[in-house]
């Protein structure tokens, strides 16, 4: 019995060893694919490095839905996370139940893209990613989360509107958004924390564009989606 159960142990250490090594040398094409399957549209990275205090991503590219003109909706050179090496290996092998805390997701000097099909500007390309990536409530998920910090410097943007079909508007950019405490209370999952973030970037861009009040270009959300 003591035989079989160490022969079964070694041969899940080895499935497990294997399957990290998979990520691990195949990271950037890996979480390109997890990330397009989840936030249904296509994603795009450069590469993805490992480091003592997380990860960095370089070259991010979130391609539009294909009913749009515009190529990208959001382009960041450089994507810093900081967290544990503990909690990194949780995320990549969802092998607890634990949520995985975040220390900071540092994003500068993104791109962000929108157009707009009607006047009112209600219906964007942002919309329709928002409308695709909105969490089922009922469906189980392995991996939940906890960020304690994630910030967005110099957000760039550029406007769209069909309605002037060769007009290309470079708003003024937004200086900060900072959200603090993201699954504090009840951790959330990849979607809700993708849907959070993109509900204030757009939030951000549309004071600028002066669709909603212009209260203050720096931006900090207390509380979190649930």
């Amino acid at each position: 019995m003591n035989k079989w159960a160490l022969f079964f142990l070694l041969f899940v250490c080895t499935i497990f060893c294997t399957f990290t090594s998979y990520v691990y040398t195949y990271r950037t094409d890996f979480l390109s694919h997890s990330l397009s399957r989840m936030l249904g549209v296509q994603v795009k990275m450069k590469s993805v490095d490992f480091s003592e205090q997380g990860l960095k991503a370089k070259g991010v590219r979130i391609h539009n839905p294909s009913d749009c003109t515009l190529k990208n909706a959001l382009e960041a050179d450089k994507i810093t996370i900081k967290m544990e090496w503990i909690e990194l290996l949780k995320a990549i092998t969802g092998i607890t139940s634990q949520k995985i805390v975040i220390k900071h997701v540092k994003i500068e000097k993104p791109e962000m893209h929108m157009e707009f099909f009607t006047k009112e500007a209600q219906d964007n390309n942002w919309t329709r990613i928002l409308a695709i990536l909105a969490p089922a409530k009922d469906l189980p998920v392995s991996r939940r989360f906890e960020i304690k910090k994630l910030t967005l410097t110099e957000v760039k943007l550029e406007v769209k509107y069909h309605i002037f079909p060769k007009t290309i508007l470079h708003p003024s950019s937004i200086t900060k958004i900072e959200l603090t405490n993201i699954g504090s209370e009840q951790s959330v999952t990849p979607k809700e924390l993708f849907y959070t973030l993109f509900t204030k970037l757009v939030e951000g861009a549309n004071r600028e564009l002066g669709l909603i009040p212009n209260e203050t270009q720096n931006l900090t959300a207390k509380s979190t989606r649930k």
